[in-house]
């Protein structure tokens, strides 16, 4: 039953990573085609993989089919013709006639398996539920490989007429789909009575995110970098989430039978365990494929700072969406084994999703808002009002400076001259540095009468100046020498040292300057100044 669990909670984690991904794409593309469809890919993959998982630990017969009906193959029928219909706009060979009969073969076969007459269920290895083929189901998997392996023509086909940079960035994309196909199709061993456990289940998310990654940062960097860091994170999140489930599998086994343990509890040491481990272990991965897979012509002091950029901005969405992820998992699991109403647990899980998908847009403009950093010439530029900007910041650190007992405080002026920039960079900057005045007042060692955050705006010479200040310990001299430096960090391994460097150079891009005043004791001021858009900006706007 361990294999079963886990090859559940992977296809749980595939789907949130497939359908994040597939958000993260459309929100970049919404119109372009391309990335459409490989949005609703994405959506489909996520559909599928769910619903596997969910049969795969169903507690009746009814639920399973349930499972296997309105999720599984909802999304399975679609992914291959989506994914054709993709690599053909992708590659510009135009496939009309045989997409659309694609398309009508598929709705062919929703229509057998909303029937019931397109598979059933069967205990088979370790699973006490999985598919079980009708006389349909064998003409699905031949349509399913054919418009795989004519995806993989074309793929090549484009490979080889490509130039070398085309080449390069096709590679990737033909290797990601490889792994992820490959990894898939295991699924069908097990169909057919094959005694072979479907391992390969978990390396689909490797090509959900290799693939949205190369849609998403084309303009960025070249394909090689993307796949870098995909590698990098796959084996972080592989290792981590290896250890995640141990931990919790054991602490679950040894707190059966005891009263009052919640839970939570096993969740809790498994988040604590993660944290710690995470910048070690990716440090060490990092160094590894380095070493073995990326000695070539790589410029890894540039490479670094991107990644960091990225991963520092992401990060934080991340974990605020784990929980309610977790908790609405165990909400569909009592309302799958009958333990709750599904009107008592829906608003709970409206309200989550919500959330969740909250977190996922604004995971994507941050990291667009840090990519347009390193192409100036690409960033969106227009007329921005500080006062917004500030209170949006304040707004996503609000419940972080509550908890610590943080008073926060802006002096917003109605007639503060606007200025011409990017408001989702300029979000970053003060969000940052918001939340580092938290974490130095609740990590000081200096018993302080008030923890508190005022910002001050005033408009004068031509320039929109802004201060930050707090009550906290202060900024010892020898660490304000290097506070811009990339990767220097107070807060030893959960600081990445990417936060302040981040918001120098944002500042910097918008022709302004971001200075700190400090005296040990006393608190840090943060001192910003930007030119306000002048007349001709203003008019344009």
């Amino acid at each position: 039953m361990a294999n079963i669990q886990l090859f559940s909670f992977w296809c749980s984690f595939t789907s949130v990573l497939s359908y994040s991904f597939g958000l993260f794409v459309f929100i970049q593309g919404p119109r372009r085609k391309a990335d459409v469809l490989w949005s609703l890919t994405c959506f489909a993959i996520g559909t599928w993989a769910f619903g596997i998982g969910m049969m795969s630990r169903a507690y009746t017969l009814k639920q399973a089919l349930w499972w296997q009906t309105y999720f599984l193959y909802l999304g399975a029928i679609f992914i291959p013709v989506l994914f054709l219909h993709f690599v053909s706009i992708l590659t510009t060979y135009h496939l009309k006639k045989t997409i659309s009969a694609c398309y009508a073969i598929a709705i062919i076969f929703q229509i057998f398996n909303f029937s019931g007459h397109f598979a059933t269920i069967r205990p088979i290895l370790n699973f006490p539920y999985y598919t079980a083929p009708l006389a349909i189901y064998t003409a699905y998997v031949v349509y399913f490989f054919s418009l795989v392996v004519c995806a993989f023509y074309l793929l090549c086909k484009k490979l080889l007429s490509s130039d070398a940079t085309g080449k390069n960035q096709l590679k990737y994309i033909f290797t990601g789909t490889l792994i992820g196909f490959a990894g898939g199709s295991t699924t069908f061993l097990t169909v057919y009575d094959i005694p072979i456990f479907p391992y390969g289940m978990y390396l689909v998310f490797i090509y959900v995110i290799t693939i949205s990654y190369a849609i998403a940062k084309y303009n960025l960097m070249d394909i090689s970098i993307v796949f870098r860091r995909t590698l990098i994170y796959s084996v972080l999140t592989i290792t981590l989430t290896t250890i995640s489930v141990l931990i919790v599998t054991i602490i679950a086994r040894l707190s059966q039978g005891m009263i009052g343990i919640n839970k939570l509890f096993p969740m809790a040491i498994m988040a604590c365990v993660t944290t710690a481990l995470f910048h070690p272990l990716q440090r060490k991965i990092q160094q590894f494929v380095d070493r073995r897979f990326f000695r070539e012509s790589l410029n890894k002091e540039l490479l670094r700072e991107v990644t960091s950029g990225f991963v520092h901005e992401i990060k934080r969405p991340l974990a605020k969406i784990s929980l309610p992820a977790e908790l609405t998992l165990m909400d569909l699991e009592d309302l799958a084994s009958g333990k709750a109403k599904l009107q008592d647990v829906l608003p709970e899980m409206r309200e989550r999703l919500k959330f969740i998908m909250d977190q996922a847009i604004q995971m994507g403009y941050k990291i667009e808002a840090v990519r347009q950093v390193s192409t100036p010439e690409n960033s969106a530029m227009e007329e921005v009002h500080v006062n917004e900007v500030i209170a949006k910041a304040a707004a996503g650190e609000k419940t972080a400076m509550e908890s610590a007992g943080i008073t926060f405080h802006a002096n917003f002026s109605d007639t503060l001259s606007p200025i011409r920039g990017n408001a989702k960079q300029l979000e970053i900057v003060f969000a940052n540095l918001i939340r580092n005045a938290v974490d130095a007042m609740m990590e000081s060692r200096i018993s302080l009468q008030e923890k508190r955050i005022s910002i001050s705006m005033t408009t004068r010479d031509n320039k929109v100046e802004i201060c930050v200040h707090d009550t906290g310990p202060g900024i010892p001299t020898d660490v304000q020498k290097r506070l811009f430096q990339p990767h220097f960090s107070t807060k030893g391994a959960k600081g990445m040292g990417m936060g302040l460097y981040l918001a120098q150079q944002i500042i910097q891009a918008h022709g302004g300057s971001l200075q700190a005043q400090s005296r040990a004791g006393t608190g840090a001021d943060f001192e910003i100044r930007l030119p306000i858009a002048n007349q001709k900006d203003q008019a344009a706007a």
